[in-house]
């Protein structure tokens, strides 16, 4: 989610990373970018199955 449409810029928002090796999800992280600075706002979400 962002504040803006086109993200191609420094934007103010929320995204997620999902990461894994050999095709398995190893790490899913969610982050918060504001005026250009990214940081991890959760790392290892959990998933229900």
């Amino acid at each position: 989610m962002s504040d803006i449409k086109d993200i191609s810029s420094a934007v103010n928002g929320y995204f997620i990373k999902i990461e894994g090796a050999s095709g398995s999800i190893d790490d899913i992280s969610l982050f918060l970018e504001e005026d250009g600075k990214t940081e991890r706002f959760k790392k290892n979400v959990a998933l229900s199955s």
